[in-house]
């Protein structure tokens, strides 16, 4: 599903966060407060990232997303925020922190029911951890 153009993919992103602010009333009031940027085709961010305070994604890597799974791209980047995990990081090695909090969160938002793009890290061993 490859958008026309930035404008049309950028309707997307939006409708998308719309739809879950909608349908998630609990994460609506955090999800609006975070600008949701796209990076253009900055290597750092290959797919979708957060630092707390925005929500970045890669147009071309979510061009490719069902709107179901822009979703929960976005849904996943809120959580990583409300868990604050990147203030609990502290010295952990970043790669292997970031790894083990996609695994809590993903396994939330597959409980909740949300659609996750292909590839999102999904262990039942880590249920319930945040």
């Amino acid at each position: 599903m490859q958008p026309s153009s930035p404008d049309e993919l950028s309707s997307r992103v939006t409708r998308a966060r719309i739809r879950l602010a909608l349908r998630q009333p609990f994460l609506a009031s955090a999800l609006m407060r975070l600008p949701i940027v796209s990076v253009g085709s900055m290597s750092w961010c290959p797919t979708m990232a957060t630092d707390g305070f925005h929500i970045f994604y890669n147009p071309a890597w979510v061009a490719r997303l069902a709107d179901a799974e822009i979703r929960g791209g976005i849904a996943h980047e809120l959580m990583h925020g409300l868990f604050a995990h990147a203030s609990r990081r502290q010295d952990r090695r970043r790669e292997l922190w970031n790894q083990a909090c996609d695994f809590a969160i993903n396994l939330l938002l597959a409980e909740l029911g949300f659609r996750l793009p292909e590839g999102g890290l999904v262990d039942n061993t880590f249920s319930g951890m945040a």
